[in-house]
């Protein structure tokens, strides 16, 4: 299940912190071409922190690239080599 994230708390994560009425600009307006994915829950909107990252056109974060199967492939030998 995704983690969801209120305006609120979105803004919290996403760098200069902006007001969440300017998140919430983004999701309906859009900026540069795109636009903030949000999904409404009864009353909230709320979007996710690979949402936002996709929106600002950001890479996934470090640690989800380093698990890929060839990084994983490449510590394993470098294990067995007792690197």
């Amino acid at each position: 299940m995704k983690e969801f994230l209120t305006l609120s708390e979105a803004a919290k994560v996403i760098p200069g912190r902006p007001h969440r009425n300017t998140i919430a600009r983004w999701m309906h307006k859009g900026a540069r071409g795109r636009k903030l994915k949000f999904w409404r829950i009864g009353s909230k909107i709320v979007t996710t922190e690979s949402a936002i990252r996709q929106f600002m056109g950001v890479s996934e974060p470090a640690e989800k690239a380093a698990t890929s199967p060839s990084h994983q492939a490449a510590e394993r030998k470098l294990d067995a080599m007792g690197v």
